[in-house]
């Protein structure tokens, strides 16, 4: 939705160490297409300090090839 990704994005400008919101915003990317994007934001989670998140976006980017 829309509305979700902008949330998110602000929820990123506001707080770019904010790991959970990295990985929703990559995949709400993911779900319209934009794989660059998404994987941009994965990236950001996976090298977080945020052991959930990290876990779920190395997954995410390992299920991609990335």
């Amino acid at each position: 939705a829309p509305e979700a990704e902008k949330q998110l994005r602000e929820a990123v400008r506001l707080q770019p160490a904010l790991a959970a919101a990295h990985l929703e915003l990559a995949m709400a990317l993911g779900r319209k297409n934009d794989i660059g994007g998404a994987i941009e934001h994965l990236r950001t989670a996976a090298a977080s300090s945020d052991p959930q998140a990290k876990g779920a976006a190395q997954e995410l980017l390992r299920k991609l090839g990335k």
